[in-house]
Order: structure tokens, then sequence, then C-alpha cells
């Protein structure tokens, strides 16, 4: 296998971005710890920290206590040097969220939107949050659909939307950069982000949705997109003899989600939580309050065992959806700020 070529640019950029990542997940830092932590060698450290101050986007926080030397000066990321605005579409609404460098949120609302007649809505709710915000410089976009490279071409809810550059078309409109994301790769990115453990899980987002259902896989701590970027999109999954999982987990939603779990629900997603234990064996399958309630979950966790062995069942979690979703936007947005603009 030919191994990939990576340009001196291309790797001093991977290297102040590590650096930038190393700040933001540690707060503060003096350049020995960076260059410890990240295993970069303390003269390059010293570069970019001396670099990245003279631009405003780091500053100084302190000064370490002194151990009979002299004493270290602790740096932290300015958290007004940028900002990021996370953004979701659902239905007719605009779900957004304003943050600074560091994550911290400065806004969170909501604007009425009918984007399914006219692209240029969401411009128009885009440029009235920058005139409150002129420091934004990236939009991480959620859209209910398929995505690749910005171009959306799997979104049923959204016809007009088949096969359309959505990155190239806001850029062109609106003065920042633009990340597009399907809502449940953004949610289970948000999920990750609230674990506090540092590792790498396997972790399967489900969302049954109002149209249909959706997942966000992660596999060892990355999105898993598949070959054509069509991963996740788990309506079709067929399972009985004239029923696919849509089918199937469309009868008795709503009393899962509020009385007794419908029996054939639960079978549709015990079989459906015992077919990921056997391909990619997730640490967690996370579901949505708004579909399931405790007793639903705690139905399936039991059927799972008639299908796969019950020390192999992941852990099965219920979430908050639009909080995980945003959450995963923003994570998106302080990334894409992090690699330099």
């Amino acid at each position: 296998m030919k191994e990939r070529f990576v340009s001196p640019k291309q790797m001093s950029e991977l290297v102040v971005r590590r650096v930038r990542m190393e700040l933001l997940r540690l707060g503060s830092a003096t350049k020995t710890e960076i260059a410890k932590i990240a295993d970069i060698s303390f003269p390059t450290v010293s570069k970019i920290v001396d670099q990245l101050e003279g631009d405003k986007e780091i500053f100084l926080v302190g000064t370490d206590e002194s151990s009979g030397g002299r004493r270290a000066q602790r740096y932290g990321l300015n958290p007004d040097f940028k900002l990021g605005l996370a953004l979701y579409i659902e239905r007719n609404d605009a779900i957004y969220t304003v943050s600074n460098y560091v994550g911290e949120v400065l806004e969170q609302g909501t604007s009425e939107i009918h984007w399914e007649d006219n692209p240029d809505t969401l411009t128009a709710i885009v440029q009235a949050v920058l005139e409150r915000f002129p420091g934004i410089k990236v939009l991480s976009l959620g859209v209910p659909g398929a995505v690749k490279n910005g171009i959306t071409f799997h979104i049923p809810n959204y016809p007009a939307y088949q096969n359309f550059d959505l990155k190239t078309y806001y850029e062109s409109r609106l003065p920042v950069l633009v990340e597009v994301e399907n809502d449940m790769n953004a949610a289970v990115l948000g999920y990750h982000q609230s674990l506090v453990k540092a590792d790498n899980p396997t972790l399967v987002y489900l969302f049954l949705g109002t149209n249909g259902p959706g997942a966000g896989i992660l596999i060892n701590g990355d999105v898993v997109r598949g070959s054509s970027f069509f991963s996740g999109e788990i309506s079709y999954i067929p399972q009985y003899d004239h029923l696919n999982f849509m089918q199937a987990t469309k009868t008795g939603r709503q009393d899962c989600q509020h009385s007794k779990p419908d029996s054939l629900m639960i079978d549709s997603l015990a079989r459906f939580v015992s077919t990921l234990v056997a391909v990619i064996n997730p640490h967690a399958v996370i579901f949505c309050r708004e579909d399931l309630n405790e007793q639903a979950v705690r139905a399936v966790e039991a059927a799972c065992a008639s299908y796969v062995p019950a020390e192999h069942v992941p852990k099965l979690v219920l979430r908050d959806r639009q909080k995980d979703y945003l959450q995963g936007l923003q994570r998106m947005a302080i990334e894409r700020l992090m690699t330099g603009l």
C-alpha cells in the first residue's frame, strides 16, 4: 500500500493544531507540559506558543510556583479569538448556539424557518446572528439526511435538496466556512464529547424519528460514513419476511413513549441491537428520550437475551438528542476553528 505523502506545510499545520487542542483540553498549560503531553520537542512548542501569543490567539494566564529555577509561564486560549455557530434544521425550526473559542455557549436560540421552500431562509437567519456576533468564522450545519463532502444526497423530507451542495451554496453567500453533517453523526459525536473517559469507544446513537429511523455510528472514536456515505440509513435493514426496520418500529411507537411497550417494536429494536453486537460489538447503544421511556429500554435489554448471550449486550442509554446534537455540532465548529482559517 502506498503511503500518503504529507508535505512539510501540512505537518506544520498538524503540529500547531495539536498545540491548540491540548490547550483546549487542558484549559491552560506551560510550554513544558504541552511538549510532554503532545510529544513535540520543546523548541518547536516554544516557537508555536510565541507565535500564537503574538497573534493574540493565546494569552499568559499566570506563572507557576518556582521549584528553584525560573518560574514557568502558563498559557490559555483567548476565548474571544474566534466564534463558531452550530445550527440544525428540524421541521420548521432552526435551532442554534453561538460558542466561543473554548466552547462556552454565548447564545442559544430557535428561529422559525421554511427551509423546504427556499434555502435563503437559512441565509437570513445566519446573517442576523452574524450581526450580533461578527467574530463567527465557522457554521456547522446539521441536516436530517445523508451527506457527502457538504452535499446532501439522501434527504427524504426535503426533495429539493437531493444532490444539493449546501457547503458551496452557503459559503458563496455568507462570510464563514461551512461544515455540513448528518444529524445522527453529530449526535453521536456530541454524546462522545460528554463522556469523561478519554478512550475511544464504539457507540451507536439511534433515533426513530417522525419520518423514519437513522443512526450515528462511532467505532474506536471515529464516525463511520461508509464507502458511499450511506452508513446509518438503517430504515432499510430487513428484519421480518415483509417488514424492514422502519416498518417494524413504526408500529406501536406511541405506546413505547407513554405506556406499555409494543411487543413488535421491542422485538425489532432487540434484533437491531443484537445485530450490532454480532457485527461491531458496541460499548453502548443510545436511544432518544423522545422515542422511548425507561421501561421500554429495559424491555429491549431483556429481549436481547433471546438473540445473543447476555454478557455481550451493550449498555443501553437514554439521552436528550437535541442536547447531544448541538454538542456535536459545536465540537465540529471548534475543531474546524482549531485547524486555522
